[in-house]
């Protein structure tokens, strides 16, 4: 189904598709219409480091050359 719906839409598949846009604009709702499995979101990546999909805080990774603790 999600792939008549992309070939209608005149999108190749296998593909590698990218949203982007304003806060709130819909981009979550689009990548849910496709299985988990199909997408890498930054919400699910920053829920992993920091258990809440919407902080704006989550810890990042040090470089090797930072200075700070």
């Amino acid at each position: 189904m999600i792939e008549s719906a992309l070939a209608a839409l005149g999108l190749p598949t296998p593909g590698l598709y990218l949203t982007i846009g304003a806060a709130r604009s819909g981009k979550t709702r689009i990548a849910t219409a496709f299985p988990r499995t199909w997408r890498l979101s930054l919400d699910d990546c920053r829920e992993r480091v920091a258990d809440d999909p919407v902080c704006r805080t989550a810890p990042r990774p040090r470089s090797p050359s930072s200075t700070r603790c």
